[in-house]
């Protein structure tokens, strides 16, 4: 039974310390949360329905990763990198898709990719 028209998505993100993951996601998001359900239920609306919750109920490093689109990945990784994340170098398919890959503090799954059709970087993947 498929879903007739879906409005939304939420991720669940298990995090140890709140006070750190609002540092690190503040930083990676360039905001504080959008949402304060509960001190230890926090969220951003990262695009129009689609809400990163982040939460110490769920044990930290047991997600799957989740990849947020972004227009140019170059300048994106570089930026995280500045701020002395570990980020693998940028891989992918040449003109269908790059992405990287980075952890939160918590050991969460994370990386950023790029649409290589819909912002194309002749410089990604030659």
């Amino acid at each position: 039974m498929p879903i007739s028209h879906l409005e939304g998505v939420t991720l669940v993100v298990g995090v140890a310390d709140m006070t750190q993951a609002l540092s690190f996601y503040g930083q990676l998001f360039g905001r504080p949360p959008d949402f304060v359900l509960e001190e230890d239920f926090q969220e951003y609306e990262i695009v129009h329905g689609m809400w990163y919750q982040l939460t110490t109920r769920v044990p930290p490093g047991r997600g799957r990763r989740v990849r947020f689109g972004v227009a140019d990945i170059a300048v994106e990784r570089r930026a995280i990198v500045e701020q002395g994340v570990e980020v693998s170098e940028i891989t992918g398919k040449p003109g269908v898709v790059a992405w990287c890959q980075f952890k939160d503090p918590f050991g969460n799954p994370l990386g950023f990719f790029q649409d290589l059709a819909a912002f194309p970087d002749p410089a990604l993947l030659k």
